[in-house]
């Protein structure tokens, strides 16, 4: 389910961003540009690993030992994850990551797992690579 909201939000975007005028990157969903697919699905796996353990689970529960606020440790995770992206990507883009960011965390705060946030960041990661090299 949660890969399903995250591709819904991709899906369902990019007519509103561009009705607002906002930039948006060509290659945004690109993973691993120059490299053979292998790499580019390695790169997508690891990504969505590291950056899950990075921006969600360790921090969201040292967070929660100190605050014991959902709210506050969701909320400093989720703006720590968007402006780490904001040096990459253009505003429309980083619209998008901040809404799949935004999902991210919630499900990560209800189940307590990085499984199915990992799962489904690692899956919208491989699904721009495999788009990239047969689409």
């Amino acid at each position: 389910m949660t890969s399903v909201s995250i591709l819904f939000v991709y899906i369902v975007t990019p007519p509103l961003i561009e009705a607002v005028g906002l930039p948006v990157s060509e290659g945004a969903g690109t993973m691993g540009a120059g490299v053979g697919i292998g790499m580019a699905l390695a790169q997508s796996v690891t990504v969505g690993i590291v950056e899950e353990i990075l921006y969600r689970g360790y921090p969201i529960e040292r967070l929660l030992a100190y605050t014991e606020s959902s709210l506050v440790a969701g909320g400093i995770t989720w703006i720590a994850f968007t402006v780490a992206h904001a040096l990459n990507w253009p505003l429309g883009s980083l619209l998008q990551t901040a809404l799949v960011a935004a999902v991210l965390t919630v499900v990560y705060l209800r189940r307590r797992t990085l499984v199915p946030v990992a799962g489904a960041h690692v899956l919208v990661w491989v699904f721009a690579a495999l788009g990239q090299f047969y689409a």
